[in-house]
């Protein structure tokens, strides 16, 4: 059943198709019991999202935030990143916290540039 859900993630873009990443690494995605961990974004564009947190049916509303990791995030999480990609630009990680209504592909949340918030008024 649908509902809405909450997410905090570090997501990460890929050019590649995810779920063969899901499928070579599958010991480290999500199984919603045991977080911090893995998933392919539930995104129309490409991402590995590290899940840190997830709600379900208990937050209310489609929003998101996002924003770059400090240094000392980007040196904490290198090493979860590098079991995957081994050669990992932490500066193409986003912290991403967010809510949607699961019945579809949330948004990206990536970038704040398409965001019409940020254009002139």
């Amino acid at each position: 059943m649908s509902d809405y859900c909450r997410e905090k993630v570090l997501r990460y873009p890929i050019n590649e198709d995810p779920w063969k990443i899901e499928e070579k690494y599958s010991n480290l995605f999500t199984t919603y019991k045991e977080l911090p961990s893995f998933q392919v974004a539930p995104t129309d564009s490409n991402f590995i999202d590290y899940v840190l947190e997830s709600d379900y049916g208990c937050s209310y509303g489609d929003w998101g935030k996002n924003r770059a990791l400090s240094e000392n995030e980007k040196e904490k999480y290198k090493k979860v990143f590098e079991q995957i990609f081994p050669d990992i630009d932490m500066d193409k990680v986003r912290l991403v916290e967010y809510c949607w209504y699961n019945c579809s592909e949330a948004p990206d949340y990536y970038n704040d540039l398409k965001d019409s918030f940020y254009e002139e008024v």
